[in-house]
């Protein structure tokens, strides 16, 4: 069979992304915009990497970026999340 993964579709990345705000539901608004903000970042180029969390855009919403609102198993989990569902 051919197993070469398949991009994701936008609308696969946002159920991804839906999930992961449903599965946590203590997220204070911050960190949902800051997820919100990952999302379109993958969206838009397809990847994301740890030190792009603690830059622009994200810095914008803390001046720590990711580490100024998640803990580590909490980054560690969004950094699962997003390079599973980068193309």
């Amino acid at each position: 069979g051919n197993d070469v993964a398949k991009p994701w579709t936008a609308a696969e990345v946002m159920q991804a992304f839906e999930g992961f705000l449903v599965a946590h539901t203590r997220l204070s608004s911050a960190q949902i915009r800051f997820l919100l903000t990952v999302r379109s970042f993958v969206l838009q180029r397809g990847r994301i990497e740890k030190r792009d969390l603690i830059a622009e855009p994200f810095t914008r919403l803390h001046p720590d970026g990711v580490r100024g609102l998640f803990r580590d198993d909490e980054i560690a989990e969004i950094l699962a999340l997003a390079s599973r569902v980068a193309a």
